[in-house]
This record gives C-alpha cells, structure tokens and sequence, in this order.
C-alpha cells in the first residue's frame, strides 16, 4: 500500500490529534487525581484542625478545674489553719485548767 503525501499528511495529523486527545485526557486525570488529592487534604487538615480545637478546650477545661481545685485547696488550707489556732487556744486553756488543778492556790488569769 502505497500513501500519496497529502494522504500521509492526514494520517499523521490524525496521529497528532490523537495524541493531543490522549495528552489532554491524561493531564485532565492528573488535574482531577491532584483536585481529588486536595480535597482529602483539605478534610483531614479541617478534622486536623477540630481535633486541636477540641484539644485546646479540653485544656482550657482542665486549667479552669485544676485553678478551681487549687483555690478549693487553698480555703481548705486556710480552715485547717483556723482550726489549728482554735485547737492551740484550746489547749492552752486545757494546760491552764491542768496548771490549776495540780496547784489548788493558783488562780485563773
């Protein structure tokens, strides 16, 4: 079989065309692979993202209940405190009752 060159032409115009038509269909699956690709990452930085939010809260919650805890602490501190003192005058009064009753002349001042 023998190609005139205006035939040869048209078979190798219509090759290139075809190739172009394989080319664009392979760039438009790279574009779409790549649309697909940053879309996944586009999800997971957004759940990303919600996870740290929901981290950071848990945080804030967790400082919130340890300062509540310290100040709790803090009162309880401060009524043992005052407990001591009543018990140290308490036991002072107990030593002078004890002072008065093994010495019978001495007197309560």
């Amino acid at each position: 079989m023998v190609l005139t060159l205006i035939q040869l032409e048209g078979y190798i115009v219509s090759e290139v065309e075809n190739l172009h038509l394989k080319v664009d269909s392979m760039f438009d699956r790279v574009l779409s692979e790549i649309a697909a690709l940053h879309e996944r990452f586009n999800r997971s930085d957004r759940l990303l993202n919600d996870r740290v939010d929901a981290l950071e809260l848990r945080m804030e919650n967790v400082e919130a209940r340890i300062g509540t805890l310290e100040q709790r602490v803090d009162a309880i501190e401060g009524r043992l405190d005052t407990l001591e003192k009543r018990f140290d005058v308490l036991d002072e009064k107990i030593d002078r009752i004890l002072h008065h009753l093994t010495n019978p002349g001495h007197t309560f001042a």
